[in-house]
């Protein structure tokens, strides 16, 4: 979907326009659903800006993301990694992969799951 490098430094650079734009998605989201994100994100943990960073680099570039990483996904839980995936694919830069990603945000999250709980 998209290659390593150049692609992805294009897709985490945020303009004054792109900042713009998901600041105003954020604050047009219904303020109990925002509240359950935000736990959900909370539930991931303190590092949850480097995980989702990489949970969505996995995504994009199918790099996986480490097994401690997987173990805060696995910790949020399958609903809270999926409306958190939902919102984030909404953001200017990632809106353009929204609807090619399902699929790879179910096979990430298998592959975490799969992880977490063997040995």
């Amino acid at each position: 979907m998209v290659n390593p490098g150049r692609d992805m430094d294009a897709v985490k650079a945020i303009s004054p326009a792109s900042q713009d734009y998901n600041l105003d998605l954020l604050e047009n989201l219904p303020t109990k659903y925002m509240l359950y994100i935000r736990t959900c994100m909370n539930t991931m943990e303190s590092d949850f800006r480097n995980c989702n960073a990489d949970v969505i680099e996995e995504i994009l570039t199918k790099k996986p993301v480490s097994r401690e990483c997987c173990m805060k996904v696995v910790k949020a839980g399958k609903k809270c990694y999926m409306e958190i995936r939902k919102v984030m694919f909404q953001f200017y830069q990632l809106k353009r992969f929204a609807s090619q990603i399902s699929f790879r945000t179910n096979e990430v999250w298998d592959r975490c799951s799969t992880e977490v709980e063997s040995p």
